[in-house]
């Protein structure tokens, strides 16, 4: 079982948020019963999110325009969590506008809800 808790510190000048979460990955044995499998596991990760604009010859990747930090964490399938932030990771990392679109938390959202039902249909 996972365990992720997060919360707001306001001890700073900018509040700040703190996300902590247990590290041990579980295996059922033949009696359906969890057991360790080892307890190093990663459940939290940092995401980047770039856009970039073409620069004057086209290309991209040269000229960021927007560049955040989001989390991200996960809670059972330690095969469907890893693959997930994989896929979104890259993803998010290389998006490109030529008029400087900056996705917001909904359009992020639905976009790892598309990549995580993707990934549950195959």
């Amino acid at each position: 079982m996972t365990s992720i808790v997060s919360w707001i510190s306001n001890e700073r000048e900018f509040p700040t948020m703190w996300v902590v979460a247990d590290s041990r990955l579980s295996i059922e044995n033949m009696r359906n019963e969890p057991r360790p499998l080892f307890d190093c596991a990663a459940k939290l990760f940092s995401i980047r999110v770039v856009c970039v604009q073409p620069n004057n010859n086209g290309h991209y990747l040269e000229d960021i325009y927007y560049s955040t930090t989001i989390g991200m964490a996960y809670a059972g399938s330690a095969l469907l969590g890893l693959n997930l932030y994989a896929f979104i990771n890259y993803t998010l990392a290389n998006m490109g506008s030529i008029n400087n679109a900056k996705p917001s938390m909904k359009q992020i959202s639905d976009h790892v809800n598309t990549a995580f039902n993707m990934l549950l249909s195959n």
